[in-house]
C-alpha cells in the first residue's frame, strides 16, 4: 500500500501540472508513478537504478523514456533532480561511438585489481569476454566454468550455448580454489544479510556505476550491456563473423547483430582519408 506521504506528493504533482500537460499525460504519468510506488516505499538511486533496468527488460525504449520522464519530472517537483535517471538515446546516431573504449576498459580492470575487487574484476572480464545479458550473467555457476560454456536460456526464453575462454575459466577457477568454492552461483555477495546468496541484477548495475563515479569514468558508458556491446564490437574488429556474433549473443535477427559494423566517428574519417583520393 502506498505511503501517505508518498501518496500526498502524487496528488500534489499531478496538480501541479494539471494545467502544464495534456490530460493522457497526466493520466499516463499518474499511473507509471503509482506503479513504482506500490514496488518501492523510497525513491533513490538503488531503486531507482533497479526500476530502470526492469521496464528496459520489459519495454520498447521508447516507452522505457516516458517511464523515466514520469519519474523525472517527480523528482524535480519534490526537488530531487541530482536523482535523475538517462534517457535512452534512441537518435540516428553512430551506435558505436557510444560503446566503451579499450583505454576504458583496461583502466577499469586496473583499478579493480588495485583495489582488491577480484570478484569485481572477473564480473567484469566476464561480461566482456563472452558478451552475456547481466540477466545471463548472475546465472553462471562454477560448473559452467569448468565445462568452459555456459548453456542459457536468455531473452526470449532462447536457449544457446556460450564458450568461456580457456585462459578466463583457468583464473577463474584459482580464485574459486582460494576460497574453497567447487560448486554453486560464482557472482555472490561478499556482505550484509545476503552474504553469500546470488548477486541480483540491480546489485551489478550499482556497482558499476559506484566505480564510474570513484574511477572518474563516464557513467553514460558504465552499465552492464556496455560490456555486451565492447565484446560484441571488438569481436567483429579482431575478424570475427557476423553469423558467429549473432548466434553469441542469442539475437533473433542478423539485423540487430549488423549494428555492430557502424565505425565510430574517428575510424570513419581516418577510413575516408585513405579511400578517398579522387578530389
Amino acid at each position: 500500500m502506498e505511503d501517505t506521504i508518498l501518496q500526498n506528493n502524487i496528488n500534489e504533482f499531478i496538480n501541479y501540472y494539471k494545467n502544464k500537460l495534456s490530460p493522457k499525460s497526466i493520466t499516463t504519468y499518474t499511473i507509471l508513478l503509482r506503479s513504482f510506488f506500490r514496488k518501492y516505499q523510497t525513491i533513490d538511486e538503488s531503486n531507482l537504478l533497479k526500476h530502470k533496468e526492469e521496464i528496459q527488460e520489459k519495454f520498447a525504449p521508447s516507452t522505457v523514456n516516458v517511464h523515466i520522464a514520469a519519474i523525472n519530472n517527480f523528482l524535480k517537483f519534490i526537488k530531487k533532480e541530482e536523482l535523475k535517471l538517462s534517457y535512452i538515446n534512441i537518435q540516428n546516431v553512430n551506435f558505436a561511438d557510444n560503446v566503451i573504449q579499450d583505454v576504458v576498459y583496461n583502466l577499469l580492470k586496473n583499478k579493480l585489481i588495485e583495489d582488491g575487487k577480484i570478484r569485481d574484476r572477473y564480473i567484469v572480464k566476464m561480461l566482456a569476454a563472452t558478451g552475456v545479458r547481466v540477466s545471463e550473467l548472475i546465472n553462471i555457476k562454477i560448473e559452467h566454468v569448468i565445462n568452459h560454456q555456459y548453456d542459457c536460456y536468455g531473452k526470449g526464453n532462447k536457449y544457446r550455448k556460450i564458450p568461456i575462454l580457456e585462459n578466463l575459466c583457468l583464473e577463474i577457477l584459482e580464485w574459486c580454489k582460494s576460497e574453497n568454492r567447487t560448486s554453486g552461483y560464482l557472482f555472490r555477495n561478499e556482505k550484509g544479510e545476503s552474504k553469500g546468496e546470488k548477486m541480483k541484477k540491480h546489485n551489478i548495475w550499482l556497482m558499476l556505476k559506484n566505480y564510474a563515479k570513484k574511477y572518474e569514468i563516464n557513467k553514460e558508458l558504465m552499465y552492464p550491456h556496455s560490456f555486451r556491446h565492447y565484446f560484441a564490437k571488438s569481436f567483429l574488429e579482431n575478424g570475427g563473423e557476423l553469423v558467429n556474433l549473432s548466434d553469441i549473443l542469442g539475437h533473433s535477427n542478423i539485423n540487430i547483430t549488423r549494428r555492430y559494423l557502424r565505425m565510430t566517428s574517428n575510424k570513419l574519417k581516418n577510413t575516408m582519408n585513405k579511400i578517398v583520393t579522387w578530389y
